[in-house]
């Protein structure tokens, strides 16, 4: 299955009016050069709630970052998707869902009995990133996944750096298999690191 194809298909469905997909990306590159800028400051701030943002993280960032946990899990080969028929993911910082791709990947060819995945996505900004979401569950796992895998979808708004874990965040956590943490410290502001430090 080819990353970007699913990517530009959801862009594509998601915009109205007619025009070739390279009309309908040209606008994204300044977009795509605000999300280089943001990422290289030391104080990171990103309108994710702009589908044009998040389909310029989309182009730009996901089909690499969703390689990184693939990888791993393609090199460690963790026994417990051996063990399971049902299994409970957590994505701490998760965003626009690229681990849960590089997961789901793993699972459809390694772990292909698996007939259940609840996803936890726990973000500053989880609302905000329904646009990715909703292209990463119709266009990427719904092709690479099982048909008979059910996949259950749980975006909670989390900061990390509040300190305040509610009940709702412990459960999740408690019942999870599997929790990822990646790529979300570069968002916890100058003032919250500090106070993290003391």
């Amino acid at each position: 299955m080819d990353v970007y194809n699913g990517i530009l298909k959801g862009i594509e469905k998601s915009l109205s009016g007619a025009g070739s997909i390279e009309l309908r990306l040209r606008p994204l590159i300044p977009h795509v050069k605000s999300l280089g800028n943001a990422y290289r400051s030391s104080q990171v701030y990103v309108p994710y709630q702009k589908s044009e943002i998040q389909d310029a993280y989309l182009v730009t960032y996901f089909p690499h970052y969703y390689q990184l946990i693939y990888k791993i899990l393609l090199e460690e080969q963790p026994d417990f998707f051996k063990a399971r028929k049902n299994v409970s993911l957590t994505f701490i910082g998760g965003g626009p869902g690229s681990e849960i791709f590089g997961i789901a990947k793993y699972i459809s060819s390694n772990a292909a009995h698996i007939r259940s995945l609840k996803i936890n996505l726990l973000d500053i900004n989880a609302k905000d990133w329904q646009h990715s979401h909703s292209i990463i569950e119709t266009q990427l796992l719904k092709l690479i996944l099982p048909s008979n895998c059910l996949v259950e979808w749980n975006t909670v708004v989390f900061d990390i750096s509040s300190g305040d874990t509610d009940k709702n965040i412990t459960d999740i956590l408690s019942k999870s298999d599997l929790i990822t943490i990646q790529n979300c410290l570069n968002e916890i502001s100058l003032t919250k690191q500090a106070d993290t430090a003391n």
